[in-house]
């Protein structure tokens, strides 16, 4: 198993020495995709290996390109996605164990692994208001060209609008031509939705892809799960002090 993440900006960097810290300390190598520059030799993090990109912003799609990354450089079977503000949490009684814990997803049937799933795709394909504020991240994804491309794509477009999109602040992947396939058309979108985007002004381009992901699972015959093994371990947002996921923590429970 790898485990990729996104450091996008001077901001972002404390998150970021703290997840990679969380995993050094798992002996996990780490593919880190950023614009900083980060010290790796200096804090002795000989895991992570560093992909730089010359962008200016963060957009919610990059995540495709360091796990694309990740899988075409490496042979691991699982490629495990994390939020840079994760933490890996070690309160329950039941203790994280490499091994298991992969011999576990071997006995899933899955492709993508997400936490959950949130509102229909249809909910994200309202088309944008010219009196949105533009200064804020708006999920308004409904342009036209956007939603053609989907229909030229998909042909049970209407059906999959019905389908919830998933949470994408922590994923795992499972290694497949299917998938790399998959995350290839990924980038493709964001480059027609930030064309689109930029035309209204928007300032955080892209700040959503869960839409985009489900609405493709089944052009490539993508098979999207929920599990609470993708959180068993790991939480969004611990610095900020809120759980992103279970406001109560139960340490007894187990998934071995």
């Amino acid at each position: 198993m790898i485990f990729v993440t996104i450091c996008i900006g001077e901001e972002r960097r404390n998150d970021t020495m703290h997840l990679l810290n969380d995993l050094r300390n798992l002996d996990y190598k780490v593919y880190l995709l950023t614009n900083i520059e980060f010290d790796i030799q200096k804090f002795q993090f000989y895991n992570v290996k560093i992909v730089k990109l010359d962008v200016d912003s963060w957009n919610d799609f990059q995540r495709f390109q360091i796990i694309k990354t990740a899988f075409l450089n490496e042979t691991d079977e699982y490629v495990y996605y994390l939020d840079s503000d994760s933490r890996f949490f070690n309160f329950r009684n039941e203790k994280f164990d490499k091994e298991k814990f992969e011999n576990l997803l071997s006995t899933i049937d899955f492709d993508i692994m997400c936490p959950w799933f949130l509102d229909p795709i249809k909910t994200q394909l309202i088309p944008p208001n010219i009196n949105d504020n533009i200064n804020y991240r708006n999920f308004k994804f409904g342009f036209n060209s956007l939603i053609e491309y989907f229909k030229t794509k998909n042909k049970n477009y209407y059906e999959d609008i019905e389908k919830c999109s998933p949470l994408e602040t922590l994923l795992i992947f499972k290694r497949s031509d299917r998938m790399i396939s998959f995350l290839d058309e990924m980038l493709i979108i964001v480059d027609k939705l930030i064309v689109e985007e930029k035309k209204i002004g928007r300032i955080y381009l892209a700040s959503g892809c869960g839409f985009a992901m489900r609405m493709m699972c089944s052009v490539y015959n993508i098979n999207i799960i929920t599990n609470k093994i993708v959180y068993h371990f790991f939480k969004g947002n611990f610095l900020k002090e809120v759980f992103l996921f279970d406001s109560i923590i139960d340490r007894n429970e187990t998934i071995f």
